[in-house]
């Protein structure tokens, strides 16, 4: 008796819950999917699963790009200290879009078939190692370098690296210029003729300038020159230090980058010592005021004291 009522009561439960899939099949009118859709909805997230790390690899390219290029810049000459430096060259753009593209990757693997059988962390610092190991892998073929200074000509509101450091480096009236050689202002001269970025041209002193740095000024390559300006009116500037334009190079190793800087370092070094050994030699003889001025200019520019500071 007891078993005829549990199955009674079973086959209505039974009747009962057809009778609401029925009535929900009905409501929200549910109709079958073929196994096609299903494999062709996997196949769309994965597509956007890559589509998300692609771009986070290209994000974590340029940011690598920029912040070795800050790491070993000569901030000295545009900055007072380095952390006011990096934080206006990181490309925080490039950050967010490294993390928006890592949540959404995440989200897309959530997703797929056997999604649900990683945990959250684990599928985090997979997608991140990911995005990394990529992103450093495109930076030593240069795209990074590329993608940042394309970006930078096609979308006007974007500043590339380059853009950025033009327009630090082009200022005449802090003392930096960035431009070529263009010729010798007579034989024998301690004057040429230099046309700046902004199409300015300038009659420039070397009289202070190191071989090397002459050298390098006249391979007629787009450099960068740290001085004084003399006379406004006239285009007339006094050099003190002659660095190559690094920012046009896809691809510059860190060797070659750190060495560079060791080498600026040192120049700046040598010419206040040379600049005080001058002075020392000719403290008995006398001289006109307006001789004796440019001597001291390259000892007395800002980034020599900002490098002594830091060194103390």
């Amino acid at each position: 008796m007891k078993n005829n009522n549990s199955q009674l009561e079973s086959q209505e439960f039974k009747s009962k819950l057809s009778e609401c899939v029925i009535e929900r099949i009905c409501t929200e009118r549910v109709t079958p999917k073929s196994k096609l859709y299903f494999c062709l909805r996997e196949v769309l997230v994965w597509i956007l699963w890559a589509i998300s790390v692609v771009v986070g690899i290209l994000a974590v390219s340029v940011t690598v790009y920029v912040y070795l290029h800050t790491h070993f810049s000569i901030y000295e000459a545009t900055h007072d200290t380095f952390i006011l430096f990096a934080y206006e060259a990181l490309p925080y753009l490039w950050l967010g879009v490294f993390v928006l593209m890592t949540v959404l990757a995440i989200i897309h693997l959530r997703c797929t078939k056997h999604g649900y059988r990683h945990s959250l962390i684990k599928l985090t610092v997979s997608s991140i190692l990911f995005s990394i190991f990529g992103g450093v892998l495109i930076y030593y073929t240069g795209f990074g370098h590329i993608l940042d200074t394309k970006l930078g000509k096609m979308i006007p509101m974007y500043k590339s690296l380059e853009t950025r450091e033009m327009s630090l480096w082009q200022m005449p009236e802090e003392g930096r210029l960035v431009g070529v050689y263009t010729k010798v202002d007579g034989e024998e001269s301690p004057y040429i003729i230099f046309r700046d970025y902004a199409g300015e041209v300038w009659i420039i002193n070397t009289a202070d300038l190191f071989e090397r740095d002459i050298e390098l000024l006249t391979t007629e390559a787009q450099v960068r020159v740290i001085g004084v300006v003399i006379d406004s009116v006239g285009m007339n500037f006094h050099a003190c230090g002659v660095f190559p334009w690094m920012y046009d190079k896809t691809y510059m190793p860190m060797d070659e980058m750190a060495k560079e800087r060791r080498e600026f370092l040192q120049r700046v070094y040598a010419q206040k010592s040379r600049v005080l050994n001058k002075a020392k030699e000719l403290e008995s003889e006398v001289f006109d005021n307006e001789v004796n001025k440019p001597m001291g200019l390259c000892a007395e520019l800002a980034i020599v004291r900002r490098i002594e500071e830091s060194m103390r």
